[in-house]
């Protein structure tokens, strides 16, 4: 969030334009403006920056009932030195 504006990921799968939409509709008496984040273009942008992106495939975790900020995911890092 800034001020009255809410920034919301679009991941397709957490997130979708069903899920913006139903949040515009919620916040709109309150005079805040949702603004959607495509977060496949942030990767890729990232990636052109020279950043390696992680993605993690949140389906199984998905699948009991937890969200992004629930799931823990192992990542292993490669020692290059």
């Amino acid at each position: 969030m800034l001020d009255k504006t809410i920034f919301v990921g679009n991941s397709g799968l957490a997130s979708n334009k069903n899920g913006i939409q139903w949040l515009r509709q919620f916040v709109k008496n309150f005079v805040y403006t949702v603004i959607e984040i495509p977060l496949i273009s942030i990767g890729n942008q990232l990636g052109q920056r020279g950043i390696t992106v992680e993605y993690i495939d949140f389906t199984i975790s998905r699948s009991f009932g937890a969200s992004f900020r629930c799931s823990t995911q192992p990542l292993v890092r490669e020692d290059l030195s």
